[in-house]
C-alpha cells in the first residue's frame, strides 16, 4: 500500500519558522506525534497549542519552496559500495539557473546494510534548503 510521506517534526518546525502556513491534513502535537486530522489546518490554527506544527507531505513542502522561493531539487540515485546514495542538486530558477548546492546528501542514522530511500533524500534536501538557503 502506498501512503503519504510527511516531513519530520524537525522539518515541520523549520517550515513554520520560515512562515509556511499552508493547510495540511496532518499535524505534529507537542509530543512530536504525527496525527492525521481529516480536516485541513494551517500553522496559525495548529499553533494555538504550543509546540504543535502543521505537517505537510514532502511534495507539498517542495512545491511551497518552488512557488515562494523558486527553488528546485534534482535527486539522482547512485550505487556506491552497495549503498544507494542520492546526488542532489538544488538550484534557484532564474534566467541562468544558479546552482545553490550540488553534492551527496546522506541520512545520518542510516545503517550500512540499508539503502537510502528517495523520501529520506527529499527530506534531507528540504532540510538543507531551509537551514542554509532560505
Amino acid at each position: 500500500m502506498i501512503t503519504e510521506d510527511y516531513v519530520s517534526f524537525e522539518v515541520a518546525k523549520l517550515l513554520k519558522e520560515k512562515r509556511f502556513n499552508e493547510e495540511c491534513f496532518a499535524l505534529y502535537n507537542p509530543s512530536e506525534e504525527l496525527i492525521q486530522c481529516g480536516v485541513r489546518l494551517n500553522n496559525t490554527q495548529v499553533g494555538r497549542v504550543e509546540g504543535s506544527y502543521s505537517a505537510p507531505t514532502l511534495q507539498m513542502a517542495m512545491k511551497w519552496l518552488r512557488k515562494l522561493y523558486r527553488v528546485h531539487f534534482n535527486l539522482e540515485p547512485a550505487l556506491y559500495k552497495g549503498i544507494v546514495i542520492y546526488n542532489v542538486t538544488i538550484y534557484k530558477q532564474a534566467k541562468n539557473h544558479k546552482v545553490l548546492f550540488d553534492g551527496e546528501l546522506e541520512v545520518i542514522d542510516y545503517q550500512e546494510s540499508s539503502n537510502l530511500t528517495y523520501e529520506q533524500a527529499c527530506e534531507e534536501a528540504i532540510k538543507y534548503c531551509l537551514e542554509n538557503l532560505i
